[in-house]
């Protein structure tokens, strides 16, 4: 009996995905990640007054992520964009507000104000700032690869006003 080489490699794949499936367990029971779920660290690329933890996935790599940031009252965020989609949700304090343009301007009559609970979603390549009027905790969720550009890196907008 003569076995054709698709008939061999059908087999090899089915073997290599039931080894696959008995070997990743599922989950049996729901995860709950709160604001002390992780450790909080200072936002990289950022000025003092932001704080971070991922609550799950890599934001530099493929796949589902959930980033929260904790900013400190009056924090600014200078004009950006970002390689992805960016969903983000207050978590608490607030307001939290959200405007889009090029230069930081916190009376732009583009600015969106959101209380606990509201989210909000930026396209990919919106060029958009944001600011905070008390502490405030914002979660960020979306699929990765996921980079925040600087519109101008020079502009020192972001952090807490001098």
């Amino acid at each position: 009996m003569k076995i054709s080489l698709q008939t061999t490699l059908l087999g090899a794949a089915s073997l290599i995905a039931m080894a696959v499936g008995f070997t990743a367990a599922p989950q049996t029971e729901p995860v709950v990640l709160t604001n002390d779920s992780g450790t909080w660290v200072d936002c990289p690329g950022m000025p003092a007054g932001c704080k971070m933890f991922a609550l799950f996935g890599d934001v530099a790599s493929t796949g589902e992520f959930a980033v929260r940031f904790k900013y400190q009252a009056k924090y600014r965020i200078g004009p950006h964009t970002h390689t992805g989609e960016e969903h983000a949700t207050v978590i608490s304090g607030g307001p939290f507000h959200v405007a889009v343009g090029d230069t930081f301007d916190d009376k732009a009559p583009s600015g969106k104000t959101l209380h606990v609970g509201d989210l909000i979603i930026v396209p990919t390549g919106i060029h958009h700032f944001a600011w905070t009027d008390s502490e405030t905790i914002l979660q960020v969720n979306g699929m990765g690869p996921f980079k925040r550009n600087f519109i101008n890196p020079a502009d020192h907008s972001s952090g807490l006003p001098k």
